[in-house]
């Protein structure tokens, strides 16, 4: 399922991305056990696409660990993660492909470094619940997950899930009991029928990332999921203070 999550830089120019990334290479030497290991991250597939945003794949090798019976036993394994940078009138905006087992953390750590030389920190961005509801209200056919927060001092989250909220012919919606309940509630979550892609959409408020899963109907990519932050995420998105 392709997604990215969403942060923010300084805003710097298109030379002077295309300079620090396009032909990127770094190498590490790592000595273990008398051997050494050259850990390498780079950049590689470098172009900016016919809607200005920049797109290319950050590559990077990282020692992770496994157990083996009653050892610990450590590899080399190199990650690649899909990234489209968007110049917005303000700032950058870094979507990062979501991929099971990098870390997020890490590759920004070292996008601040390539780009900003160190001297600054990304920053994050906020979904809020007034966007998500806005986005469902205008894309949503059929709303099948939400996630509230904030409830009670005892009820921190909520995760609701079913037929929540329904778009009938006439334009009007058919939620829930409990939908009706809790949607002016703090909502953190939701996965609905895309009226506009015909897929479903998975909009993360706390993580603030956004996936699109394919219906039979539908086959989507990143692209897919590129076209759908600018058009649905970007005029909401709130860019917070440097973390």
């Amino acid at each position: 399922m392709p997604g990215f999550s969403i942060y923010a830089g300084d805003l710097v120019s298109e030379a002077e991305l295309g300079s620090s990334l396009q032909k990127y290479s770094n190498t590490k030497e790592l000595k273990v056990a008398g051997e050494t290991i050259e850990l390498v991250d780079s950049v590689s597939s470098y172009h900016v696409k016919d809607n200005g945003v920049i797109s290319f794949i950050y590559q990077y090798d990282k020692r992770v660990s496994f157990p083996y019976r009653e050892n610990t036993i450590f590899q080399t394994k190199t990650f690649s993660v899909f990234i489209r940078i968007i110049r917005t009138e303000k700032h950058l905006l870094f979507l990062l492909q979501i991929v099971q087992g990098a870390s997020h953390s890490e590759v920004l750590k070292e996008l601040m470094r390539i780009i900003y030389k160190g001297k600054k920190r990304h920053k994050d961005i906020n979904i809020s619940s007034l966007a998500i509801n806005q986005i469902e209200k205008e894309d949503s056919r059929i709303t099948s997950g939400e996630a509230y927060r904030g409830l009670s001092a005892r009820d921190k989250t909520m995760v609701l899930f079913g037929t929540l909220n329904e778009r009938l012919d006439n334009g009007s919606f058919n939620g829930s009991e409990i939908h009706e309940i809790y949607n002016s509630s703090d909502k953190s979550y939701a996965q609905f029928l895309s009226l506009t892609r015909g897929s479903i959409v998975y909009i993360s408020g706390k993580k603030s990332s956004v996936s699109l899963k394919n219906t039979k109907e539908t086959h989507v990519t990143l692209d897919d999921v590129e076209s759908y932050i600018i058009d649905f995420i970007l005029p909401r998105i709130v860019v917070e203070s440097s973390t």
